[in-house]
């Protein structure tokens, strides 16, 4: 039986011209991606491919169509009749891709604010098949790093209790603002929460933050 060829991934100088020619930098494209700049560092040289996930984010942050990209990325327009391997586009098969995943800016503080509307969807894990209120939320703060580094994207499951040891997500009164926390304690009026960085145990006001939503896992986009 014949070896399939290793896949192989080529520099994409376009993609640095392009975002130079938008006005905007490296760092800008890592923030609108969720990722570090070592990420979009190796996004440029070739050391990484770009998934299909990050395809219309990537398109829209270059002001161009998702068919535009595809032709810079693949040298074809989309409507080629001309079959090709895409080297530099991992596609994920057989995954339904319907989880809403929500941007999020940094407020400082250890708390960041979550977009009113999705900014991409993404595919869900089997156990979170048929729940209509789990979501994904980009991490934009270090509280519990390196447990969760920022830029990772975190699963969301607000029907599940939160019980003390579990990760959450605590949302404010006003769903301005949003913190990650480990849950130590549940107390009457309060929540008793720990952080990783820099290490720190302490109480945090239901009246404040009264909503909490247990974070499911997360992964690196």
């Amino acid at each position: 039986m014949s070896k399939m060829p290793p896949k192989t991934v080529t520099p994409r100088p376009w993609l640095e011209q392009r975002i130079h020619a938008v006005g905007k930098n490296k760092i800008d494209l890592a923030r609108a991606l969720g990722l570090n700049n070592a990420r979009v560092h190796e996004m440029i040289s070739g050391g990484r491919r770009i998934k299909l996930s990050e395809m219309d984010r990537i398109a829209a942050f270059l002001d161009w169509t998702r068919e535009e990209l595809f032709r810079h990325e693949t040298g074809l327009s989309p409507a080629s009749t001309e079959i090709v391997q895409v080297e530099n586009v991992e596609i994920d098969y057989g995954r339904t891709f319907d989880l809403p995943l929500y941007g999020a800016d940094d407020l400082g503080g250890g708390v960041f604010a979550m977009s009113e509307k999705p900014v991409n969807s993404i595919d869900r894990s089997p156990a979170l098949k048929g729940n209509k209120a789990a979501y994904a939320v980009y991490c934009a703060e270090d509280s519990l790093a390196p447990r969760y580094e920022r830029g990772q994207t975190l699963a969301i499951d607000p029907t599940r209790p939160v019980a003390p040891g579990n990760d959450v997500l605590f949302v404010s009164r006003d769903g301005k603002s949003r913190c990650i926390r480990r849950l130590v304690a549940v107390l009457p009026s309060e929540w008793r929460v720990q952080q990783l960085t820099p290490p720190r145990t302490y109480k945090m006001a239901k009246a404040e933050y009264p909503t909490a939503h247990k974070i499911f896992g997360s992964r690196t986009l």
